[in-house]
């Protein structure tokens, strides 16, 4: 027996309580044997607003207890197959050709997909799964596989309505490579919100993470969207940044962790390793802008940089700095530079990067001029051109010529440690102040007879300005007996020029002031003692006599000395010299 159907436009309504399929026009030619209850279709076609099809098939029919078959199992050879089922899709998918098998269920109504292979742009796309009617309506389970496809392609098999916003984001940033070992599921019933997931792998991808970032080129890894979680690896990829070459960036990952919430909100966590100078270009680019923020310059150091960034954002248009959440936690390895601090040498193995919205620190211990440092520089959000260096230093006479502070020959030796804050100030000298205990610190001022151990501690306490000349515009020192407080003058050559300590006191047998003047290199400055009093009864000098060390001249204007008991000179005026013993 032979047939042959061409209907017009209609709709097929598998039972009441669901909506009508419509269809424009449908054209079936068919045999009938009824000993193997087996139709043989030589064509199918159906033209409807959300499917077109054609194709040819064999179906078999099963139990017919009323007459009228409750089943048949279809094989289906597909020769076109277009569709864009309720807008699913930005556009209907077209497939060439296509094998389907499946078993159609009249009593109740549904569909059992066995296997359903589709072949897209040259590649097989694999279905299963199942359909039927349920009391509320239609109940659609599909699974698919493809083994591998355009990462475009991908995007566009990727239903609207499920993660939209991510969706939208892979279709603007997603800019080239191949997807494979993809599969995906989708579930629909009636009344319940739809879920959809899908996971894939990819390679020689390019993704752009921000519009304002380098392109990440060479990815590979692997994607994920599960339960309205978006997860997206790069197991391999790099960058190249504006300036300072390339940077890896293997392990990085982009996570959606709602896809429902609108903006949705990805969260980068980029793991990053290039040098120094490229990961600080990367940083540099809009809208996080670290290093114009700080006022310094993207070739500022050699090394290299291993680091994790987060970047937090939602995705929409327009985004500024108030926009994006960051941190930055990153290592400057095997550092060189000689412009973080001008016209020092500072090297470090291993130096600590954080930064985020309240600002950005470098923190860590190397060798800055031969003076090893342990410090912190920081700097506030928004204090653009305006930072601090606070931590610990080797506090040693190569420090203290290092950085222009010049004390007179013989005054200080050994090495202990210091504590150092710096402020900087664009455009404006850098100001100091530098404390210490001065444990493993000798000192000596073999003219008034004074010195200190470097087994005793004591106090130091100096501030002024860094450059050339630097200044000492304050000092304070209390050890071994000593007290003094003033102020060191430099030559503009950074030489000892002369101090001024207007409250000296030693020893209990002297206070009053003292002016120290000096007399070229290797000599040892000229004494002024300008006022004050002194009691002989309590000096000792023979441990600065037996020092052996030099002194220069001693000029003397003092209101009263005590000799003995009972004798006392005042208005005392004085010059001396060691000269002769």
């Amino acid at each position: 027996m032979q047939a042959e159907l061409d209907i017009g436009a209609g709709a097929v309504r598998p039972n009441p309580g669901v909506a009508p399929l419509p269809f424009d026009r449908a054209r079936v030619a068919m045999s009938y044997a009824p000993a193997r209850a087996e139709l043989a279709f030589s064509e199918i076609v159906i033209e409807s607003p959300t499917l077109n099809a054609s194709g040819d098939a064999q179906a078999w029919l099963q139990g017919s207890s009323d007459g009228f078959p409750d089943s048949m199992t279809v094989q289906l050879r597909l020769g076109h197959l277009s569709g864009n089922p309720d807008g699913l899709f930005a556009a209907p998918l077209t497939f060439d050709d296509g094998l389907m098998d499946f078993k159609l269920t009249l009593k109740p109504f549904g569909v059992t997909l066995g296997q359903l292979s589709l072949f897209d742009q040259g590649r097989r796309v694999t279905l299963s799964g199942r359909a039927e009617v349920g009391a509320e309506g239609w109940v659609v389970a599909v699974d698919a596989e493809m083994e591998r496809l355009a990462a475009r392609r991908l995007v566009e098999l990727w239903p609207l309505k499920f993660a939209a916003k991510t969706r939208a984001w892979l279709g603007e940033n997603l800019l080239a490579g191949e997807a494979f070992d993809a599969h995906g599921a989708l579930r629909l019933r009636a009344g319940q919100a739809p879920v959809f997931s899908l996971g894939f792998r990819f390679r020689d991808a390019s993704v752009r993470f921000m519009k304002s970032m380098p392109v990440i080129r060479d990815g590979a890894g692997y994607g994920l969207l599960d339960n309205f979680t978006f997860t997206l690896v790069a197991e391999r990829g790099t960058v190249e940044a504006p300036q300072g070459g390339q940077i890896a960036l293997d392990g990085s990952v982009m996570r959606v962790e709602d896809t429902r919430v609108k903006p949705a909100i990805g969260q980068f966590d980029l793991k990053t390793s290039g040098s120094i100078a490229a990961t600080l270009s990367l940083l540099d680019q809009p809208p996080l802008e670290v290093m114009k923020k700080a006022g310094r310059p993207i070739d500022l150091a050699q090394g290299r940089a291993v680091g994790e960034t987060r970047l937090v954002l939602p995705f929409r248009k327009g985004l500024t700095i108030a926009d994006v959440d960051y941190r930055v936690r990153a290592q400057l390895l095997d550092l060189r530079s000689e412009a973080i601090v001008p016209g020092h040498d500072l090297a470090a193995e291993r130096l600590a990067v954080t930064a985020d919205k309240t600002g950005v620190a470098i923190s860590g211990a190397g060798d800055l001029s031969g003076a090893g440092f342990d410090v912190t520089w920081r700097q506030a959000a928004g204090a653009q051109g305006t930072s601090a260096v606070a931590g610990s230093v080797d506090l040693s006479r190569s420090f203290l010529d290092a950085f222009g502070l010049k004390l007179p020959d013989g005054m200080f030796s050994g090495s202990g440690k210091g504590e150092i804050a710096l402020d900087l100030v664009r455009g404006e000298p850098t100001r100091y102040r530098l404390t210490s205990g001065l444990a493993g610190i000798a000192m000596e001022i073999p003219s008034l007879g004074w010195a200190k151990p470097a087994s005793a501690q004591g106090r130091l306490d100096v501030s002024g300005v860094l450059g050339q000349p630097a200044s000492v515009d304050a000092l304070e020192l209390d050890a071994a007996g000593l007290s003094l407080s003033g102020s060191v003058q430099l030559s503009p050559e950074g030489a000892f020029q002369g101090a001024s300590f207007p409250a000296v006191s030693i020893g209990g047998w002297f206070d009053g002031a003292v002016v120290l003047t000096g007399r070229g290199a290797n000599q040892p400055p000229a004494i002024a003692v300008t006022s004050g009093s002194a009691d002989l009864t309590r000096v000792s000098l023979g441990d600065a006599s037996r020092s052996g060390a030099r002194s220069g001249p001693i000029s003397v204007a003092l209101d009263q000395i005590r000799v003995s008991e009972g004798i006392r000179l005042t208005r005392f005026r004085g010059d001396f010299t060691d000269e002769g013993g």
